[in-house]
């Protein structure tokens, strides 16, 4: 995937690749090409200012989660707008934001669980990273983990934020290391 200019040459934008490809030029769409010849096979319809980061599992965020094989919007939070989108590198991609935490099967695209800000059940869990079927998140003071597949809680967790996280381990921001749940 690459953006594409509408109006203007490809030459005139400028890119940035940290953390996804940014670009303040407004007449430049998300455009997918095919791996084996570069043909175009889909483009995102108007020009925007373009800030792309790649999830994984065949997705990635221009504004909104979509589909890298079609382009097509994956369904979202209510506003179409994720804070952040995970990919626990097994099965599932889990984006967040304010209002909405939603886990999506990476092969069939269908949502699996939803919890929303308004749930009678209490306070939406802030979603800080997600491996191998753990998602790992903060409500409140409380940490919990919760299971990727169904959205249930698996166990409490004790780390203030799961900045970085693999089979072994988690690292919060202040380099505290836990064993990992996954």
């Amino acid at each position: 995937m690459q953006a594409q200019p509408h109006r203007a040459a490809a030459d005139e934008a400028s890119f940035q690749a940290v953390d996804g490809w940014h670009s303040s030029q407004e007449d430049l769409a998300p455009t997918g090409l095919a791996l084996a010849d570069g043909s175009p096979r889909w483009e995102q319809e108007g020009g925007i200012a373009v800030e792309v980061t790649q999830v994984g599992g065949g997705f990635f965020v221009a504004g909104s989660l979509r589909d890298s094989r079609t382009g097509a919007l994956v369904p979202s939070a209510p506003d179409g707008s994720f804070l952040e989108c995970f990919d626990d590198r097994r099965s599932v991609i889990v984006c967040d934001t304010a209002e909405t935490a939603r886990d999506i099967d990476a092969r069939s695209r269908e949502v699996l669980w939803t919890i929303s800000s308004d749930a009678p059940a209490g306070k939406k869990p802030d979603v800080q990273n997600v491996f191998h079927g753990a998602v790992y998140a903060a409500a409140d003071a409380d940490g919990v983990i919760l299971d990727a597949r169904t959205g249930k809680d698996r166990t409490p967790w004790e780390g203030a934020s799961a900045y970085v996280g693999n089979e072994y381990a988690t690292v919060d921001i202040g380099k505290e290391v836990s064993p990992a749940t996954g």
